[in-house]
């Protein structure tokens, strides 16, 4: 049983669409400070205001190179970012909450690392097309855990 002390909270909002990820000075992108693995514990998102069809809700891994804050994606649009997440329809008129827990058991398959020697980050980056931008608000949430702080290995 992981501890929620050992969870690591991460927030972020907006009207317009939630991010990109080739883009990487743009949208929320989550990883934890100073952990060299760390684990997805939780997902959460709320949509509120503003009408329309959702849109599809893709939590993405992007997998790039971070030195004396120039940044340089590795393989945009390649093999290299990965959206294992996705949440359908995510919207106002469809789906106004999203919940996504990881179990304890299942950390290990959402486990990130980072290489110093390569400052290789890979970082969650969710996005989302806002079908009523300015209009429709978002809310998201990660709880992230660093993988030392797991009572077992991942």
């Amino acid at each position: 049983m992981i501890h929620p002390s050992a969870i690591h909270k991460f927030t972020a909002s907006g009207t317009g669409d939630m991010g990109d990820v080739t883009k990487i000075e743009e949208g929320p992108r989550v990883s934890l400070p100073g952990a060299e693995s760390y684990c997805l514990a939780y997902f959460r998102a709320r949509f509120t205001g503003g009408t329309g069809t959702g849109a599809d809700l893709t939590l993405r891994i992007s997998h790039h190179t971070r030195g004396n804050y120039v940044h340089a994606t590795l393989g945009v649009g390649s093999d290299f970012d990965f959206g294992p997440i996705v949440f359908e329809d995510c919207g106002t008129d469809d789906i106004a909450n999203v919940e996504f827990r990881v179990p304890d058991d299942e950390l290990r398959h959402y486990r990130l690392d980072r290489c110093p020697m390569t400052q290789v980050i890979d970082e969650w980056c969710p996005t989302w097309a806002n079908p009523d931008s300015g209009n429709m608000k978002w809310a998201i949430e990660f709880g992230l855990i660093d993988a030392k702080d797991i009572p077992f290995q991942v």
